[in-house]
């Protein structure tokens, strides 16, 4: 039989990814692509030190409270989803190309969404963390460790391709468990992190 505590952090998880969908929204997604994130990093973290049952607040507060403290980062995140926008299409475009030299810009493209997206992921784990970083300070340390953790790097581009394949079988199942998923996938790799 199952343990209750397990259902119920299941439970919590799937609370946190559909309210961070929300949030991403309310934020009309460019906007609240990094306070969204950062929140759903807190709360994850929140609920696997059981913080939530000690203080006895829902998922909805906490992840309101944590948004509200990261909205400051609104900017950083509309340049995050400006340059992810420009990358994706720029790959898009070189795929759909059929020059000679499409396949190493393909290459060279793909290579740089990856890189992107492990700046997005370490800058907003950064963020969480409340060393007191800046935006720009955060971006920059960020590049430095994601580059510093290869091994690490690698381990999670392997995670984040495998919740998009998740996402390419089942779009419900990846709506309410990626995010949750990608989180505690952060939060694993992310411990003892060299700084």
């Amino acid at each position: 039989m199952m343990d209750m505590a397990f259902i119920t952090r299941v439970y919590y998880y799937i609370q946190a990814s559909i309210l961070f969908w929300l949030f991403v929204l309310r934020g009309f997604v460019v906007y609240g692509l990094v306070p969204a994130t950062a929140g759903l990093f807190a709360v994850i973290a929140d609920v696997k030190s059981g913080r939530m049952d000690e203080e006895d607040v829902s998922i909805a507060q906490m992840y309101r409270r944590y948004y509200r403290a990261y909205a400051t980062y609104k900017w950083g995140s509309f340049l995050f989803a400006l340059v992810f926008a420009l990358l994706y299409m720029t790959t898009f475009l070189l795929n759909e190309s059929a020059t000679e030299y499409s396949l190493i810009g393909l290459i060279v493209m793909l290579y740089l969404l990856a890189i992107f997206l492990l700046l997005f992921t370490y800058t907003s784990y950064l963020i969480t963390e409340g060393k007191g970083h800046s935006f720009n300070q955060a971006v920059g340390i960020s590049f430095v460790l994601a580059l510093k953790n290869l091994l690490r790097s690698v381990f999670m581009l392997v995670g984040m391709f495998a919740l998009y394949y998740i996402g390419t079988l089942n779009l419900l199942l990846f709506a309410v468990s990626a995010p949750a998923l990608y989180s505690v996938m952060v939060r694993a790799l992310m411990t003892n992190l060299n700084k």
